[in-house]
């Protein structure tokens, strides 16, 4: 005769994989915010370069129960680890973010997605040249990944690389002709190299985009 234990053991994991569908597909929890030029300020106008969060603290620690019971149920869910990291990060417990990523990582080192991730836990943190690191295998493994590209431009200016930080804007913006924040970078390194007709031009173009910028009309006008 089965046991009770045997025969709840498949619906057991049809819930789990269930609450994986959920989670993953529906992509409940992809809303780690870019927010890591912070030692990029200007002065004279700020810029909004992190996402709303769209989710509840109470919301996200739900989220990383549940995940954190697929990953008991499924180890090898490379995934799992991402969204648990990409929560953590949320809540900004970074160097728990970085533990998930690494996971994931350690189960999938073919996933751009996943150094991308880790590479902007990285900044809050102040590790710029591992960020870069992450990013450059991310890009190593996507050749597309335009985001990857502008958080790998974003740390150079950090370090005062300008030529190679606008270069990694600038094809960012290349792959996403639309990319709002790109264009509110590229005129950040514009502003700091003196050039405020050129940072003045790729400012518009972000608002164009619909990344909003407080305090653009005052600087304009000057």
């Amino acid at each position: 005769m089965i046991s009770k234990q045997k025969r709840e053991e498949p619906v057991t994991k049809l819930i789990v994989s269930f609450l994986l569908a959920v989670v993953l597909m529906l992509n409940t929890i992809m809303i780690f915010a870019q927010d890591v030029r912070v030692s990029f300020a200007v002065n004279h106008h700020d810029g909004t370069s992190a996402e709303k969060n769209k989710m509840t603290e109470k919301e996200l620690e739900q989220a990383i129960t549940i995940l954190n019971k697929i990953i008991r149920e499924y180890p090898d869910q490379a995934e799992a680890y991402n969204k648990k990291g990409e929560a953590l990060a949320k809540l900004a417990e970074y160097r728990k973010a970085i533990r998930s990523f690494d996971q994931a990582i350690s189960i999938d080192p073919s996933n751009a997605t996943y150094f991308y991730n880790r590479a902007l836990a990285m900044t809050h943190l102040d590790k710029i040249e591992v960020s870069i690191a992450d990013c450059d295998t991310a890009i190593g493994l996507d050749r597309s990944f335009a985001e990857a590209y502008l958080v790998r431009g974003i740390s150079k200016a950090v370090l005062g690389e300008m030529e190679g930080s606008t270069a990694d804007i600038k094809m960012a913006i290349e792959l996403r002709s639309d990319y709002g924040e790109a264009y509110y970078n590229l005129g950040l390194n514009y502003y700091d190299l003196r050039d405020e007709v050129n940072a003045a031009i790729n400012f518009k173009k972000a608002v164009a985009c619909g990344y909003p910028i407080a305090n653009l009309e005052a600087f304009l006008s000057k």
